[in-house]
């Protein structure tokens, strides 16, 4: 908002909401982004796999996951895969080495493997091995790999340049990995008779993979991959089970070559054992039995088995795979066209920032009550939404940043911050009003829903005086504990009345009961709260005497003064006690229409600025107009008969009204005879008439037809 003075000096006043709303948003994304640099990928990834991957999908396991009651995934595995493992039993038939940290099967059995595989009509075999190991019989294999239909051995790639190579070498400058023994310097790539094979990288840590590499960039190699059988177009090794289907044209190949130098997620299509296994040696032993599994399925041949090392933990139902499983998850998402890809890190940190706003804003505003609900469905509503990218459009984004933006982290710190800042003046105004107002109100207030005030301020309401009739006469005849009786039995049916129209509790004078309508909270109708509190009190009467009467005491009758206009309302006392309350003419004047109603023997009286907001829902009649005393300016007042669907004999006050017309022009003798008309059955009638009397008698003088009261 702009605020200027004179022609040139202009202010901008940011609202006090915007700036508390600046200062939250700020500490939420300080701390958003610092948990994400301070707990990493490796903090973030397994709280992915706990709330994004996890899935009970595969009938064979019977457990259920409760993320499943917020997404089910639909991605299923679907490609013909088939793992041929070399698990305990195969290691105990064919190994020759026992030890089970390198793999020593002769090569004759990998031959053999090939060969009984293309005739069963594999569609590919892919070795997650690499040969390292010397064999009497490895260029047979190599050979058979060169001549089977579409067959890849697995490689890594070096990370040793060919200086660093020769540096650990204790044979001087040559390349170790060139000397029959050394390959264990170099244990990451197959020996050299198999250069003419093609290769496939297993360079995966279990979250990411790397695409594919250049070899010719690779220092520590370029002897070997010269004239190397990589692809027909290029030196790129890539994944190894992208190497079984480089040559296709399905769209995700085409995308995974298009980036081959870079890392994607791993892919889950299902739980550990989503794929046939069948065990190396019961393979070799039977061929033909398998058949039927092996035709047009694709072939991963690997380790599994608890004595093996290649395991690793699916995030999917928290159960152990073997690592060849993983390479067979790949393929699937490949030929699906279902690769997981990562959101872009920059896309994504706008939109937690977008996110981080949008509900600190939201928890600023909501009521208190509504804030637990709108976090938990937030919450749900982050679960739903990271399975839903991850089973559909197959896009992985942090779930814990999602969370904490929408949930964990913005609705507790608006919470704390609300507490704290926004509304410690809140709980001031609380610990004040909450003696003078609804709880209704409070609630209100402390919800946010309406806004209240401490402090002085101008303020136009209703201000409303309930007073005993007769009460002095009242407590000379009867015992102190009886009056006591009356007292509590009035001033609770009155305040209960006051406080559920909206108003506010002043303070209790004796017998009188004092409130206002319009302050702390803002109520544009506050005159005609007044005047329904007014005739609602009157309705209660009946209730006030049965309880009197039952107890064996007098009834009692009471009066009322409403009047509207400008006060000062606040907080008025010392520094150590003091109360909310109002100041100003017409607190005044409310007291003092409120005892004139028992010169005109009324029960309610109201102003003209009361009357002048109030609508045609209550029916009054204008009484006089009067000047209390000490002021010389007249006020016209009314008596507030009741609501008009309740009131009869209307044509007795517009006759009074009538009169009254007459009486402000002079013509007393008319007026006077109109009254005494109807004098007997309507006592203000009574009064007027009398004061005619009175008038063309030369006893008083009224000038301007104003009233001038003589009395308090």
């Amino acid at each position: 908002m702009v605020y200027c003075k004179g022609n040139s000096f202009c202010v901008m006043k940011i609202p006090r909401s915007a700036l508390h709303i600046s200062i939250l948003s700020m500490i939420t994304l300080f701390l958003l982004f610092g948990t994400i640099v301070i707990l990493g990928r490796d903090f973030l990834m397994p709280i992915n796999s706990f709330f994004t991957y996890r899935t009970g999908i595969d009938p064979h396991f019977e457990r259920e996951y409760w993320q499943d009651a917020i997404y089910k995934h639909s991605l299923q595995p679907k490609t013909k895969i088939t793992l041929i493992t070399i698990d305990e039993k195969t290691f105990n038939t064919y190994q020759s080495d026992k030890d089970a940290k390198i793999l020593t099967l002769p090569k004759t059995s990998y031959a053999r493997l090939i060969d009984e595989l293309d005739t069963l009509g594999a569609r590919g075999i892919a070795f997650d091995i690499i040969f390292q190991n010397p064999d009497e019989y490895e260029s047979l294999f190599a050979e058979k790999i060169a001549n089977s239909r579409n067959t890849v051995i697995a490689t890594g790639k070096p990370t040793q340049t060919f200086q660093q190579m020769n540096a650990n070498s204790t044979g001087g400058k040559i390349d170790p990995c060139l000397k029959t023994g050394y390959e264990k310097i170099c244990p990451i790539t197959p020996r050299a008779i198999y250069k003419k094979n093609r290769w496939g990288h297993i360079q995966t840590n279990h979250i990411q993979r790397l695409i594919g590499y250049d070899a010719t960039q690779v220092d520590a190699q370029k002897w070997k991959y010269a004239g190397m059988k990589v692809s027909p177009n290029d030196t790129i090794i890539y994944t190894l089970p992208l190497a079984l289907v480089q040559e296709t044209e399905l769209p995700a190949v085409n995308w995974l070559k298009k980036h081959a130098k870079k890392y994607v997620l791993e892919q889950y299509m299902g739980p550990a054992g989503s794929y046939p296994r069948i065990s190396m040696a019961d393979f070799l032993g039977d061929p033909e039995k398998y058949k039927e599994i092996i035709q047009d399925s694709y072939i991963f041949i690997g380790e599994s088995g608890e004595t093996l090392h290649d395991l690793v933990v699916s995030p999917v139902n928290e159960t152990m795979m073997s690592g060849v499983e993983t390479h067979a998850h790949f393929l699937d998402a490949i030929i699906q066209n279902k690769i997981l890809k990562s959101a872009n890190q920059t896309t994504m940190f706008l939109f937690y920032i977008v996110l981080s706003v949008i509900f600190v804003v939201i928890y600023y505003f909501v009521p208190s009550t509504f804030g637990p609900v709108i976090a938990l469905a937030a919450a749900v509503f982050a679960i739903w939404f990271t399975r839903y990218l991850y089973d559909g459009p197959r896009i992985l984004i942090d779930i814990l940043p999602l969370l904490l933006s929408m949930s964990l982290l913005s609705y507790p710190l608006s919470v704390i911050y609300k507490y704290f800042i926004v509304d410690r003046q809140k709980r001031k105004i609380m610990a004040t009003f909450g003696r003078y107002i609804s709880p209704k109100i409070v609630g209100l207030i402390n919800s946010n829903q309406i806004t209240a005030k401490l402090g002085g301020e101008k303020k136009e309401i209703s201000i409303l005086f309930s007073d005993i009739a007769g009460f002095t006469a009242l407590s000379e005849n009867i015992e102190t504990k009886d009056l006591f009786v009356i007292v509590t039995s009035y001033l609770s049916h009155m305040t209960d009345i006051l406080l559920k129209e909206g108003g506010t509790l002043d303070k209790y004078i004796g017998d009188a009961v004092m409130g206002f309508f319009g302050a702390p909270v803002e109520q544009p109708d506050h005159a005609i709260r007044a005047c329904t509190t007014a005739l609602r009190m009157r309705a209660e009467l009946g209730n006030i005497n049965a309880e009197i009467v039952l107890r064996g005491l007098p009834p009692i009758d009471f009066r009322v003064g409403i009047a509207t206009g400008e006060v000062m309302v606040g907080n008025i006392g010392s520094r150590k006690r003091f109360s909310y309350t109002v100041l100003g003419d017409r607190v005044n004047l409310a007291s003092r229409i409120e005892a004139i109603g028992k010169e005109y023997k009324v029960n309610i009286i109201i102003a003209h600025n009361t009357k002048s907001q109030i609508d045609s829902r209550f029916f009054t009649r204008e009484l006089d107009t009067i000047a209390v005393q000490g002021k010389q300016q007249g006020v016209r007042i009314f008596e507030l008969v009741n609501f008009a669907e309740n009131v009869t004999n209307k044509h007795i006050y517009r006759e009074y009204e009538r009169a009254l017309q007459l009486y402000r022009a002079g013509d007393y003798a008319k007026a006077r005879g109109i009254w005494n008309a109807q004098a007997h059955i309507d006592p203000p009638s009574q009064i007027m008439a009398v004061r005619c009397t009175r008038i063309l008698g030369k006893k008083i003088r009224i000038d301007n037809a104003i009233y001038r009261m003589e009395h308090k």
